[in-house]
């Protein structure tokens, strides 16, 4: 195990690994949820913000970059409480269970 990389330390251990394995950053994908790793971000064809930081979405939509927020159901169950999400989940399953 090595050391923990932010920032700049991240941007060169990617461009030496993809030195070392030829990779073609185009082709990769590297994921963050701070803004810290734009520059390790800017490096792939494929960056994708997840739970991203403010600013982070911020700079992931200004670039047309993928966000995934996996915290939205959590938020919604604490917004909205568990009773409707229950409800949310009931009515998709009875929709579901109509469209057979």
């Amino acid at each position: 195990m090595g050391d923990i990389l932010h920032g700049p330390g991240k941007t060169h251990a990617v461009a030496a690994l993809a030195t070392i394995e030829n990779l073609d950053l185009e082709r990769c994908t590297a994921y963050s949820d701070s803004v810290n790793d734009v520059p390790m971000l800017s490096m792939v064809g494929t960056p994708v913000a997840i739970n991203p930081d403010s600013k982070l979405r911020d700079v992931a939509e200004d670039n047309g970059w993928l966000i995934r927020d996996y915290r939205s159901v959590r938020k919604a169950v604490r917004t909205y409480g568990l009773p409707a999400m229950a409800t949310a989940a009931f009515s998709y399953g009875s929709w579901r269970l109509m469209r057979k």
